[in-house]
């Protein structure tokens, strides 16, 4: 089977290192068992005697005696050459003492023995991780999953390391590990494995040529011969369902499909296959926030078609299930339809669910919500009224953990530098997520860390509404919604062990008065996740955002539109700079990303003295990678909490933190 590119399972990077990994096998292969602890050697008598040496093993291990550990489980090849478990507790044992080359070795060998058990390969998945041999590891977590689909650890492993893989080949074996990956809920963020999901199937022979040939979808044969090619792939349709789809070549086929379906709406024969494109095009608009733009011809027979579909619900006209569908990838239903209408769309469950009635709960939702009091501040007001026209950011599943630890010993188990006071309680945390938009990073945090108690503040209700739906589709009990503004929070009279916070003081009118808000809703001690914008990252970001201004285009959803089209039509280099950003996909976060009304940007040295001024100390960033490409520029962590190293490394890489910077500091 061929994997990711590899024409086995092994890589050149594996095989480099056979004076290691061989070292157990070549020892077994020149000796046989021989009689021992009164056993005759032979197969039929071998279960046993591994039995009572594994138990021996076990033993040993228990207290601590690795030398008599280590001649027994070191026998064993030699006197079981042919059992699995023999190998087993080698690997096992060489894993324990970190000799993961020569545990890798002892794995291959058991997989000669047991080459159909999922367990084995994720094991040695694990092991290529270490290693650092990901692209290895990968290719092994498939494999884990091809042979058990029900291994829900190999499926968070793939969501976890195949963000930034890319694909150069078709396989479709692939298709059902990565479609249940995105489409179950808590294994991944769907959006955070989309490039690497459409890389794969950009080579799908099903697919590539409408991608590379635009004018092969041109009249109703060709659309209707596109639409049978796409829904053969349950993998694209899942993906379209789950988050916004971030490729030009796929936008401008789902662009070019959308168009010659309306263009020839009258001639387009009702078909199961043309209903299922359609519902899937909707919803995938309608997640992206009807961010495509239209030409003159098509915004004006997409008015007629409102009006039309407008006039049948009154009962002056039919409308078919085709009509709305069409009608649907290009303007949000639910602002259209009334409850009684609606039934039209019965036959598609999904989309009645997604495009109409889910809004409509949050509507209902909205009007449930606490609020602290009226918010004052005039930036604050216009920040809110940005965050009104759309739930930000739109989104469908997320990752949450399967077993909630915690919150001490998440802490414990990673690289943070922490001094709990003792008036900290991190078995049983009370948590503020300042600024939880529509609910995605409070809902993780309420799942992740067991037995805590969450209050979440947002300045938008339509985001807070949002959340407060999914919070209860997923059955969650420990999450609190508010309606405020940061700087009104000390109202709330209350201190918390935890606070969150981020993407959020980088839009406030005064970050430094943000954050000390935040700190003084701190206990003694407490524990406070920062989030901010990296100006080294955002330099062409920042660039974007000042042609915009001095063009006068203004954050309305048609002038978005309009200004991103002449971006695509232009093409050349901010085009290219802007598509490597997720935010470039979606109308409401292209808002976000280059037409906010408020923004601040930070260096490390501001964000060091901000700290400062705040009384809170840095405690590092959570995340592994950026750790061990700081031990790669540096040559060791011994640095990692102090700022001024960490500016020398994002000086050498200025992405390093393009999501913005992520790090924990404590209240002093």
């Amino acid at each position: 089977m061929r994997l990711l590119g590899e024409d086995n399972l092994y890589s050149a990077a594996m095989l480099r290192e056979s004076s290691v990994v061989g070292e157990a096998h070549d020892l077994v292969m020149s000796h046989r068992p021989h009689n021992e602890i009164g056993e005759t050697s032979g197969l039929d008598r071998e279960p046993l005697a591994l039995q009572r040496q594994l138990i021996l093993l076990n033993q040993y291990l228990a207290v601590q005696d690795h030398e008599n550990a280590g001649r027994i489980v070191a026998s064993l090849p030699q006197k079981f050459p042919d059992h699995p478990n023999a190998w087993r507790a080698l690997a096992d044992f060489y894993r324990r003492e970190g000799r993961i080359w020569n545990a890798l070795g002892a794995h291959r060998k058991l997989l000669e023995l047991e080459h159909n058990d999922a367990e084995n390969y994720f094991n040695l998945a694990c092991l290529y991780c270490e290693l650092g041999l990901d692209n290895e590891g990968l290719t092994a977590y498939f494999q884990t999953a091809l042979l058990d689909p029900d291994f829900d650890q190999a499926y968070v492993a793939i969501g976890q390391k195949i963000r930034d893989f890319r694909f150069s080949s078709a396989q479709p074996i692939l298709y059902p590990v990565l479609d249940k990956l995105i489409a179950a809920d808590g294994y991944v963020r769907p959006s955070s494995v989309a490039q690497a999901v459409l890389s794969l199937l950009s080579h799908d022979p099903l697919l590539e040529p409408l991608l590379n040939e635009p004018n092969d979808v041109a009249g109703v044969e060709s659309l209707q011969a596109a639409i049978r090619n796409m829904n053969q792939l349950r993998l694209l349709h899942t993906l379209m369902k789950s988050c916004a789809i971030s490729d030009l070549r796929f936008e401008a086929l789902f662009c070019r499909m959308r168009r010659v379906a309306l263009l020839h709406l009258s001639e387009l024969q009702i078909s199961s296959e043309l209903v299922d494109f359609l519902s899937t095009l909707a919803v995938q608009c309608f997640t992206n926030d009807y961010l495509y733009s239209e030409r003159d011809d098509e915004a004006a027979l997409a008015a007629v078609l409102e009006k039309r579909v407008h006039s049948g619900i009154e009962g002056s006209e039919s409308i078919g299930l085709t009509d709305l569908l069409c009608l649907a990838t290009y303007r949000p239903l639910h602002r259209l339809l009334s409850a009684s209408s609606a039934t039209l769309l019965d036959t598609v469950p999904e989309v009645k669910l997604r495009i109409f009635s889910e809004p409509l709960t949050e509507r209902a939702l909205m009007a449930e919500l606490c609020s602290l009091g009226e918010i004052t501040d005039i930036t604050s007001i216009k920040v809110r009224r940005q965050y009104e026209n759309n739930p930000y950011p739109r989104w469908v599943r997320t990752q949450v953990r399967a077993n909630a630890v915690s919150a001490d010993t998440l802490f414990k188990h990673s690289a943070l530098r922490f001094h709990p006071g003792s008036e900290l309680n991190l078995t049983a945390p009370e948590i503020l997520i300042a600024g939880c938009g529509t609910g995605q990073h409070a809902i993780e945090s309420a799942a992740t860390w067991r037995d805590s108690k969450l209050l979440a503040v947002d300045i938008s209700l339509t985001s807070l509404s949002y959340a407060k739906r999914k919070t209860s589709e997923l059955n969650l009990e420990n999450i609190d919604f508010l309606h405020a503004d940061i700087l009104d929070l000390r109202s709330l009279n209350r201190e918390f062990d935890v606070v969150e916070c981020v993407g959020v003081l980088h839009h406030m009118r005064d970050p430094e008065t943000g954050l000390r808000v935040l700190t003084d809703l701190l206990k003694p001690g407490g524990l406070m996740k920062v989030g901010l914008y990296s100006e080294i990252a955002r330099a062409k970001l920042t660039s974007s955002r000042r042609k915009a201004s001095h063009l006068g285009a203004e954050p309305t959803d048609s002038q978005i539109r309009e200004y991103r089209r002449g971006l695509l039509d232009a093409g050349g280099e901010e085009l290219e700079a802007l598509c490597e950003w997720s935010d470039f996909f979606n109308l409401s976060e292209w808002r976000d990303l280059i037409f906010h009304v408020q923004e601040h940007q930070f260096s490390l040295s501001q964000i060091d003295r901000l700290l400062n001024d705040a009384n809170i100390r840095f405690c590092g960033f959570e995340n592994p990678r950026l750790i061990e490409k700081f031990r790669t520029f540096h040559g060791d962590s011994s640095s990692i909490y102090d700022l001024e190293a960490w500016q020398a490394v994002e000086a050498h890489d200025k992405s390093l933190f393009a999501g913005m910077y992520q790090f924990w500091c404590q209240k002093i």
